[in-house]
């Protein structure tokens, strides 16, 4: 078997495990949906750094005194960024909201959770 042939066997089996075959038309090659699905982990780190972004912007507002508690509404949001952005190639969204955690969390703690 030759290589380039090994590599298609290769990628239809991800291309089957990852569920693109559930739409792999008869004539569709194997690299088509190999792309479809590095740009799908693309978009969810962009879509990642994007709620990190929203996190953010309302962690800002918390930090003000007796507005503390918003952190709280904070966290879940920035969770589930970092969540999108670890089932992505890149590390840069989960990072990132990885870091609007721990600002989050710090802020939480130094307000006894309330304040």
């Amino acid at each position: 078997m030759s290589n380039s042939l090994k590599a298609i066997c290769i990628l239809e089996l991800i291309g089957f495990i990852s569920g693109c075959a559930a739409s792999h038309q008869p004539g569709q090659s194997a690299l088509r949906c190999a792309s479809v699905l590095s740009i799908q982990h693309t978009m969810l780190n962009i879509l990642s750094i994007i709620i990190g972004i929203v996190a953010l912007l309302l962690a800002i507002p918390s930090a003000i005194p007796f507005l503390g508690w918003g952190n709280w509404i904070v966290l879940p949001i920035a969770i589930v960024g970092a969540g999108l952005g670890a089932l992505s190639r890149s590390n840069q969204g989960r990072n990132f909201c990885l870091v609007v955690i721990v600002i989050a969390a710090i802020r939480l703690s130094l307000g006894g959770g309330i304040l």
